[in-house]
Parts: structure tokens; C-alpha cells; sequence
């Protein structure tokens, strides 16, 4: 067709240039090494479809970077493994986890949860928290509420400090 060409330069560059579609079928394996730079622009979209298994090895960074639109991972049969001695999830406005069941399993006491703003958590069921020790801390006032019985359960002894309650007291007892 016309337009259509092959050029090859003096100085070792290959110009292909195709007007329209171009196939290439091979019916054996294709090995490319390139010693330099790989580029690709592509004005539409491209899809990849691959039967069997998909390995990319990579001994510097791997970024990908989409300008607009969504990143989607879709893997609704198998598992999505991400492992790395450091790892950030960063989100600018709303981060959702989503799952029938979530585990978090942390292996170090260094562990912080922060949060700078309200927090607000909705238990439908029994809400436990087994530690080998508590503290409950806050700089401004702690209400509790419960629709029906509290109990406590206290091996030791009780401290209490009250303060800003006419009149002030500190006790150090056990209460029986």
C-alpha cells in the first residue's frame, strides 16, 4: 500500500513504517534483547492476552503512572500477594478496605495507629480486645454508655485519681 516502507540508514537505524495494520506471527518462542532503552507510545489503548503464566523481572524501580482514570486489579478465582520489606498505602481522600473477613497480624510492639481527626467505629456484633495490658488515655473527657449491664472483673486493686470535683481526692486502695 502506498506509504508503506522499510529504510535502513548508514548509520545502522531501521525506520518501519506501516499505514495500516501489521501482524506478526510466530510459531515458535520470540527472544528481543535490546542493550539500551525500550520506548513505546501507543494513541489508542493496547491489550495483552496471555494464556499462561506472566513473570516480569526488574532489578531497579517498576512505576506505573496513570494520569486519569482507574487502576484496577481484577483477580476474582486466585490471591494478590504484595511483599516488600517496606510498604505504603497512601490514599489523598477516602481509603477502603473491603472483605468479608480482615486480619491484621503485627509482629512488633513499635505498632502506632494514629489518627488526627474524629474516629468513629460501628461494631453490628461483640467487639474484645485481649491484651496483656490496657491503658485508656485521653485529654478530654471519656463517656461510657451501655444499653444494658456492665460488669467489671478486677483481680488486683483499683487506683483512682479525680480531679477538677470539689472536693479532689486520690486513692490508692483496693475496693472490696
Amino acid at each position: 500500500r502506498t506509504g508503506t516502507f522499510t529504510e535502513i540508514h548508514p548509520v545502522g537505524i531501521k525506520v518501519d513504517k506501516i499505514v495500516n495494520n501489521y501482524y506478526n506471527i510466530i510459531l515458535g518462542a520470540k527472544y528481543t534483547h535490546i542493550e539500551a532503552s525500550d520506548y513505546t507510545t501507543i494513541d489508542g489503548s493496547q491489550e495483552n492476552y496471555i494464556l499462561g503464566n506472566r513473570v516480569d523481572r526488574i532489578d531497579g524501580d517498576y512505576s506505573i503512572s496513570v494520569k486519569k482514570g482507574r487502576f484496577n486489579v481484577d483477580n476474582p478465582l486466585g490471591a494478590i500477594n504484595l511483599e516488600a520489606s517496606n510498604m505504603t498505602i497512601r490514599a489523598d481522600e477516602t481509603l477502603t478496605l473491603s472483605a468479608n473477613n480482615v486480619i491484621i497480624e503485627k509482629k512488633s510492639a513499635k505498632s502506632s495507629e494514629i489518627t488526627t481527626g474524629d474516629e468513629k467505629k460501628t461494631v453490628g456484633g461483640k467487639l474484645t480486645h485481649q491484651t496483656g495490658a490496657f491503658s485508656l488515655n485521653s485529654q478530654g473527657s471519656i463517656g461510657m454508655q451501655t444499653g444494658g449491664g456492665m460488669t467489671l472483673n478486677i483481680t488486683d486493686s483499683i487506683n483512682e485519681s479525680i480531679f477538677g470535683v470539689l472536693p479532689s481526692r486520690t486513692a490508692g486502695y483496693a475496693k472490696k
